[in-house]
């Protein structure tokens, strides 16, 4: 066995390896991957899977792709649900708990609202109360909160009364930095606070009861560039933010750059800034799982015909490294983060329609993930 010393400064470029350890570091092989359902249900992306709980411990699996909402096994047999809403859509969701029951609501920004009640015919029933069309949206102080795309508008709906925006007397709305021009990008909530964050600015929302509600700004000058990029790390959010960087917000102005030392294609390069096309911010995904931060892009290295998601950009919260993987292809992200489950990560395949199980084998369903880690 050949063992080399190397230091970190040294590395051009680390692709389909990451590092172990948080003193004496190693360098590994990236886990692969493996197919979930066998057969692709389109050619295109699967850009929204979500895992659902009762307090039954029953979980069921949907995901969407090419405008069809689609429900899958345990085994990977899928069934098609409902086949009409947009197919460039990427949807939205939220889990809220209504009379005893988790409620799942879902939006893909143009159709509606529909809701999933936990039933074993797996129907979604559409919510016709609710006319507006969230692209994005949370459950916080047992209200629901959503925007609607190229909106200032952040909206609340009644007390346990997830699909009332319209009361006159608790449900409103909040104009987030008027006469600004930006847009909200998306929400997030940390350490119990809700945090919303446009394209130029990042906000706070104060209060517990609709009378109390106000918001006020927290940085003026760094906004979110890609809305499904913001995840919650347990202490803080990390997003691929309007410098088009990665930064960690722990709910104050002063913000932690994380894409500094980032080095690939052997150009040493100092941030992601030139890795990343920027025309395709909206295809960006990422998760945290494992203490790794994964944001899934399209390369500026890629062809033209390339258009979709292969490489990710991982960050390790343990040893502070990071890492890419090209090949992965990866459009959606879902941890199956509570009871019966055990913390898998699956993911959708941005080049077909198909769920995909990580930490499998060492290839990319079937395909083999070459590692590469020049040195200086």
């Amino acid at each position: 066995m050949v063992v080399a010393e190397f230091g970190d400064t040294q590395v051009i470029s680390r692709e389909n390896f990451f590092v172990t350890g948080s003193k004496n570091l190693k360098v590994k092989k990236v886990p692969g991957s493996s197919r979930l359902n066998a057969t692709a249900v389109t050619s295109g992306p699967v850009v929204w899977i979500h895992r659902y709980y009762n307090n039954t411990q029953v979980a069921r699996t949907f995901f969407f792709a090419a405008g069809t909402l689609y429900y899958s096994d345990e085994n990977g047999n899928v069934t098609t649900l409902l086949g009409f809403f947009s197919p460039t859509a990427y949807p939205c969701s939220a889990i809220m708990r209504v009379s005893s029951r988790d409620i799942l609501y879902f939006s893909d920004g143009v159709n509606g609202m529909y809701s999933y009640d936990g039933n074993n015919g797996n129907t979604f029933t559409r919510e016709n109360s609710v006319t507006l069309q969230f692209v994005g949206m949370v459950s916080w102080l047992d209200r629901l909160w959503a925007f609607e795309e190229n909106s200032e508008i952040l909206r609340f709906s009644v007390n346990l009364v997830p699909t009332n925006f319209t009361d006159s007397t608790d449900a409103g709305q909040i104009t987030i930095g008027a006469k600004r021009g930006s847009k909200i990008q998306q929400i997030a909530i940390l350490n119990e606070t809700l945090y919303v964050f446009k394209t130029d600015s990042n906000w706070e929302l104060s209060g517990r009861t609709p009378n109390e509600f106000t918001i006020s700004e927290i940085h003026p000058s760094l906004g979110l560039a890609a809305r499904r990029s913001l995840i919650n790390v347990e202490s803080a959010l990390v997003g691929f933010m309007s410098d088009y960087e990665l930064h960690e917000f722990n709910g104050t102005s002063q913000t932690k750059l994380l894409t500094y030392d980032v080095a690939l294609n052997g150009d040493l390069t100092k941030d992601l800034n030139p890795l990343v096309n920027t025309t395709r911010l909206n295809q960006i995904c990422a998760t945290y799982h494992n203490f790794l931060y994964r944001m899934a892009y399209t390369g500026m290295d890629q062809t033209s015909a390339q258009d979709q998601n292969q490489m990710e950009y991982c960050f390790s919260t343990i040893n502070q490294v990071d890492f890419f993987t090209r090949g992965n292809n990866v459009s959606a992200y879902c941890v199956y983060d509570r009871p019966p489950d055990q913390k898998q990560l699956i993911t959708g395949r941005s080049d077909a329609g198909r769920l995909m199980r990580q930490y499998q084998t060492l290839n990319w369903d079937n395909d083999a993930a070459g590692a590469t880690m020049p040195i200086l």
